[in-house]
């Protein structure tokens, strides 16, 4: 049996029973079956291995802290000597300079000319005359301008007893009173007979910065000495020189600036800053000082109670904050020099010392960062903590290892009897002869036995029946040919309770070593309910399947990050495959997909995984024989807690049999509705043409019934439309002849079309009108439609007397267009669904209102098909907006190419709603050289044949009926016999075509479809030249006279033709003719008659040219001016009449 069964991978000296081993060797107790014993050290040892420890660490902590002690006295002492030092040499070296300064200003004193010069300015000043005017002060000025530019000298004043200033270097300060009066102790001192030096002090003039510029408001500073008489000690006026604060004063505090923080200033006894700053960008920063203003007698050195730079908010304004420690008092404490760690002006802690000086009337101090000063002692306490630290460390980390190698028997054996009471599993040992040794409490619940019970006793007495077998071999063989270390893989075996129950469990067995002995390790588990839920679960995925198949509908998931396809069994099935025959893959997935079918459907997934939602869609396979089938897939994403995709889900549903039942259905209806719609046209067509009066006058109950038999047929011609229409569009039948458009023209014939249904409602359509040219790309008769349906459903849905309004506007790309009503509006519930089929808002609507439920449902898929979206906006009460959006075309106006021919004032009117055959009329007319409209309804021919001038009508007789020929009626009586003529396109009517050319009401020309679009053009082409004005008429009364058209009459005589003599009135009456050429045949001579209506628009009689096969009686009043016989030769004839036209007409 030996390696039979696996070997776990684990190593047991490291495996959860490697903690078990040292307890079951020391403290196995074979009477209970658990451990126990107790520790080993007692708690005294280990208290007072703890008192050891802290008494240790609390003597190196005192010991260090009293080291750190010392150190830090002495660097205090070392820095308080270093700045003490920097304090007397920045005062002996102010002391130094004011000497210098001194000398200097008493040797210009003492220049040959000055004192003299300063007599005669005081004897000028004690007798009022002008000071600046006075030639000693020229003389000063010259020799003090050498001397003021060697030494660097900023200016001078020379003042006297009174005050006043006898001479300056600046004229605007002679004369005045001088500004050192604001330093009594100044010129007291120099009238005292003392050198003497200003406090710094703002002032009186601009004085130029470091860089040349003027500088308004500057500091300042003077040194003066005392002007003797000579001979005398008597002082007769002071002299100072202006002294440069920056560079000369300044400066020398400069000089002595510590380190990278250190700083050495002057400073009055009010806290007044007296000399430059080292931190004045930084002071400006932190917002105390403004820009471009000196810190030297701007500031004040006050404690602000923080580091301002570090973002601490004075809670004092600036005024009201106390002096800093350093300043306070300085005045009183002239003679000592103290170190102290205090907050400078800035907030920063610093170390410093003061002193006051009394000869010069400003303390000094010079201070130093605190974290630059004590930075070795703070490099030596971190280096001398960490290093007690790391004793105290040490010391504790060998306590502790000493006192946890005593305790770890202890800890052991609580946390082996801790694993083993609350383990899940059943847990026993077993010895070599196959004796239950242990047995943890789970296992006492899995069995039913109490440990006592169990151990002594055999490990087979726990195995049922006669089995008492592990991987189908005898327990007790099993045991004695296990290896050391081998663990087993679980195995199933059957296990008896102590009630005699049988029940399956998973047994795992491992040989341990325990010192010198060796053990089983058994792991026993109860897996009856495992099981049971397993066999549900197989019965779960066995119905499943059933389902299924029977559904036809499988099922996939696409795992997204193995790329990993899982299909169900019926999946196979509807794919034509057996379950498992191939490895399912996306790639797989789509090469079963139809060809034609597998771009939408690799765009319907990307869509789904881009927007991270559902899919619904059909689409078809091609199965390995052939065949093809059509399935629907829905399916959704599944993404994790975060977001993340994870898979994606989905059901495919076998459909081919809907699909082709739903086919039987459409092709069923659309035939009964084709047989249906044909018979049902003809006879709405005929009860149209009984009410026009094409078989007489009805009586008044006659033609109610008639009218009831209309309305009712024309109900339902509009059902099977609509049937018909559905179903093209349900199986994406229905072609879209989609062109541009001009949207004004098709709203206006929508409403036009159906003006007439809106006045049996009593309801007015109002056009709302939209600025510009606005063309879109739609398909004319499906547009209609739409319009149709959207103002079909207004109206009806309008209370009388209301209107609706029909509106276009223009939103970025598209045209949004809109019908308005103000009906009752559409219910809540009914929203959701107004879009469906066979669907109204109220079943009594059918009656009430008419209607298949369709209209909306059509209208949406026809505003789809166009590339256009339609809904609606309602509020109860109120009424209700349909409207849809659809793309908005560019259009330009191109001017017309070399060679075309433009008629931009002759146009002609096509009438007729079907839209290939008006727009196949409107190109013939374009390749003739004219202009063409086009109406789709006789409502919009008559308004714009009132509002324009045709020179012709285009009239399908066929699409207007009977309508048409009441059109042509009325026309001709409101032109009063001036018709417009009619070229007339139909097959219907071909019975009356005779009565029709010859009745007077202008029809010229008649075609019959299929149409000879030639013969059109031609036709065309000549009308437009009848609309231009011409020399020689020509009218033509016989079939076939083109040889006098055509070669007769010269290339240079403008020539019109008229088919009959009532048009040829009206071309005569309209244009200045020159002559009228009438073809005369035996059957018809009833030109002649009407000769006498030929008269031009000035009035005068136009002449006439007769051509005749035999002589005729002049009846036209004198007009005939020649008759000529056609039975002379073709070619004498042609002589003849080409000479005496040209004669007339020249």
């Amino acid at each position: 049996m030996k390696g039979r069964y696996p070997r776990s991978s684990r190593d047991p000296e490291n495996s959860d029973t490697g903690d078990i081993k040292p307890k079951l060797e020391e403290q196995y107790d074979a009477g209970t079956g658990k451990t126990g014993g107790k520790p080993t050290l007692g708690a005294s040892r280990a208290a007072k291995l703890t008192l050891l420890t802290l008494v240790l660490s609390l003597l190196v902590l005192a010991a260090a802290g009293f080291v750190q002690m010392r150190i830090e006295k002495a660097v205090r002492r070392e820095v308080g000597a270093l700045l003490s030092t920097v304090l007397h040499a920045t005062r002996e070296d102010i002391s130094s300079w004011y000497d210098w300064r001194a000398d200097d200003a008493r040797a210009a004193v003492m220049t040959d000319g000055v004192v003299p010069a300063v007599r005669d300015l005081l004897d000028a000043h004690v007798g009022s005359k002008n000071l600046l005017a006075a030639p000693a002060q020229h003389v000063l000025r010259a020799k003090m301008r050498p001397f003021m530019i060697n030494k660097g000298y900023l200016g001078y004043f020379v003042i006297s007893p009174d005050g006043i200033n006898l001479a300056s270097s600046r004229d605007v300060n002679v004369g005045v009173r001088s500004l050192l009066n604001e330093d009594p102790n100044f010129l007291s001192a120099i009238f005292s007979g003392h050198n003497a030096i200003s406090r710094p002090q703002i002032s009186d003039v601009p004085l130029p910065d470091a860089t040349g510029a003027l500088m308004a408001s500057p500091p300042t500073l003077f040194v003066g000495v005392p002007i003797f008489l000579p001979k005398s000690d008597h002082v007769i006026a002071a002299f100072a020189f202006r002294i440069d604060t920056v560079s000369d004063f300044s400066a020398i505090f400069a000089n002595w600036r510590l380190g990278k923080s250190g700083e050495t200033y002057a400073v009055g006894a009010d806290g007044l800053l007296l000399s430059e700053s080292r931190f004045d960008e930084d002071l400006r920063k932190i917002g105390l000082l403004p820009s471009g203003v000196p810190s030297m007698l701007h500031i004040h050195v006050r404690d602000p109670g923080g580091d301002i730079a570090q973002g601490y908010k004075p809670r004092q304004p600036r005024h009201l904050q106390p002096l800093t420690q350093i300043v306070q008092g300085i005045a009183d404490d002239e003679s000592k020099f103290r170190i102290k760690e205090y907050r400078d002006y800035r907030g920063v802690d610093v170390l410093g010392v003061r002193l006051w000086d009394s000869k010069f009337n400003f303390g000094i101090v010079a201070k130093i960062n605190a974290d630059e000063a004590l930075k070795t002692l703070h490099t030596q306490q971190y280096m001398i903590w960490g290093v007690i630290f790391l004793a105290i460390g040490l010391m504790v980390v060998l306590a502790v290892f000493v006192h946890r190698s005593r305790t770890d028997s202890e800890a052991l054996t609580m946390r082996t009897q801790a694993i083993l009471d609350n383990a899940i599993d059943g847990i026993l040992t077993i010895d070599l002869l196959g004796i239950v040794r242990s047995f943890n409490p789970a296992a006492e619940r899995i069995f039913g036995y109490r440990a006592s019970d169990v151990i002594g006793q055999k490990m087979s007495s726990l195995l049922a029946g006669e089995e008492k077998q592990v991987g189908g071999v005898d327990i007790d063989k099993y045991l004695s040919e296990k290896s050391d270390g081998a663990a087993d893989a679980w195995q199933v075996i059957r296990g008896k309770r102590k009630s005699g129950a049988q029940f399956p469990m998973d047994i795992a067995i491992t040989k341990i070593r325990v010192g010198e002995k060796y053990l089983y390790l058994g792991t026993v588990r109860d897996i009856t309910e495992r099981r049971h839920a397993e066999e549900t679960l197989r019965q779960s995925e066995e119905r499943l399947k059933n389902a299924q198949r029977i559904a036809h509908l499988g099922s996939w998931s696409w795992n997204f990050d193995q790329d990993e396809m899982i299909w169900s069994d019926e999946i196979f099935r509807i794919f034509g495959l057996r379950p498992k025959e191939i490895q399912p893959t996306f790639a797989r997935f789509m090469k079963i997909v139809h060809p034609q079918d597998r771009t939408r459907v690799e765009g319907a997934l990307r869509n789904s995984w881009d927007g991270k939602k559902g899919f619904h869609f059909e689409h078809r396979i091609l199965l390995a024989n052939g065949n093809q089938r059509t399935v629907q897939e829905i399916g959704e994403i599944v993404s994790d807690d975060v977001g993340n995709i994870v898979r994606m889900d989905a059901t495919v549903h076998n459909i081919t049999e809907r699909k082709q039942a739903e086919m039987a259905k459409s092709e069923f209806v659309a035939t009964v509705s084709h047989e249906l719609r044909t018979p049902m046209t003809s006879i709405h067509g005929s009860l149209g043409l009984l009410l026009g009066g094409a078989a007489g006058t009805l009586g008044s109950k006659k033609k109610e019934l008639v009218e009831l038999a209309y309305n009712s047929s024309e109900r339902l011609v509009r059902l099977i439309n609509d049937i018909l229409d559905f179903e093209k569009l349900e199986a994406g039948s229905m072609n879209f002849n989609m062109i541009e458009y001009p949207l004004n023209d098709l709203l206006d014939q929508a409403v036009d079309a159906n003006a007439s249904y809106a006045e049996k409602f009593q309801v007015k359509l109002e056009r709302l009108p939209i600025f510009g040219d606005a063309f879109v790309l739609v398909d004319i008769d499906r547009f209609a439609q739409v319009m149709a349906n959207l103002l079909s459903n207004a109206i009806k849905f309008s209370p009388p007397g209301a209107s609706i309004e029909i509106s276009a506007q223009v939103r970025g790309k598209n045209v949004r267009v809109s019908v308005t009503d103000h009906g009752p509006g559409i219910p809540e519930e009914f929203r959701g669904q107004i879009f469906q089929k066979f669907t109204q808002a109220d079943s009594s609507d059918t009656r009430a209102k008419g209607g298949t439920g369709l209209g909306l449902s059509i209208t949406r898929s026809m505003i789809n098909n166009m590339h256009g979206v339609l809904s609606f906006e309602t509020h109860l009460g109120r009424g209700t907006i349909f409207y849809f959006d659809l793309p908005l075309m560019l259009r330009s106006r191109m001017p017309p190419q070399e060679g075309e021919t433009s008629h931009d004032t002759l146009r002609i009117l096509i009438c007729g709603d079907d839209h290939a055959t008006a727009m196949h009329l409107k190109e013939t007319v374009v390749a003739a050289g004219g202009r063409a409209d086009i109406a789709r309804t006789l409502k919009r021919a008559s308004k714009l044949q009132q509002a324009n001038a045709y020179v012709a009508m285009i009239l399908d007789i066929a699409s207007t009926g009977s309508d048409a020929i009441a059109l042509l009626h009325r026309i001709h009586r409101e032109k009063n016999g001036d018709e417009c003529p009619v070229i007339a396109v139909s097959a219907v009517y071909s019975d009356n075509k005779e009565n029709l050319l010859r009745g007077g009401i202008g029809v010229v020309e008649w075609l019959d479809e299929p149409i000879d679009f030639l013969k059109l053009k031609s036709t065309v082409k000549e009308v437009l030249d009848a609309g231009k004005s011409a020399d020689v008429l020509y009218i033509e009364t016989g079939e076939d006279n083109a040889h006098v058209h055509s070669q007769v009459i010269d290339s240079s005589v403008g020539l019109l033709r008229a088919r009959n003599v009532l048009e040829a009135r009206r071309i005569v009456a309209r244009d200045n003719i020159g002559l009228v050429l009438l073809d005369v045949t035996p059957q018809n001579t009833t030109g002649i008659e009407l000769l006498s209506g030929l008269e031009r628009p000035d009035g005068a009689t136009v002449p006439v040219l007769v051509l005749s096969a035999e002589g005729i009686e002049d009846d036209g009043a004198g007009r005939v001016v020649a008759i000529l016989m056609k039975t002379e030769t073709e070619e004498e004839f042609r002589l003849k009449i080409r000479g005496m036209i040209n004669d007339v007409a020249t």
